[in-house]
């Protein structure tokens, strides 16, 4: 069985933090994958795709640090599907990519006080929740 998801993107806002009930941090976020195609009559369309991602440990914190909305970034890891009840007591379900690798794609420079680089990690792929 194979379950792995690529994408590269946009943040579309900065990442969510938050600790896991084990209390490892875990850092969540949006990116947005465009793609053209043609359609029936020819012309060019673009569609954007949205993928939420979860990353934890200290790569979570690493997320915090060099992502912010806008960065582009590329993830891979296995998609998972959860479920949750809301207050209205509706069932909803919900997939995201858990990443087992991130690399940053922008140059830090775009960001704050920092110089132009690629950088990334690699996790052991251990999800603490």
């Amino acid at each position: 069985m194979l379950n792995k998801c690529q994408i590269i993107g946009h943040l579309g806002a900065d990442p969510e933090m938050r600790n896991s009930a084990s209390g490892a941090l875990v850092a969540t976020f949006n990116v947005a994958v465009n793609y053209w195609f043609r359609d029936s009559d020819g012309a060019s369309q673009e569609q954007t795709e949205w993928y939420s991602v979860v990353v934890s440990g200290r790569e979570a914190e690493l997320c915090q640090q060099y992502l912010f909305k806008g960065s582009r970034v590329y993830c891979e890891g296995p998609n998972r599907t959860r479920q949750y009840q809301t207050q209205e007591g509706e069932l909803r379900y919900v997939t995201e990519l858990y990443a087992r690798s991130v690399k940053f794609l922008s140059p830090r420079s775009a960001s704050p006080g920092t110089s132009p680089s690629e950088s990334s990690f690699e996790s052991d792929g251990a999800v603490p929740f």
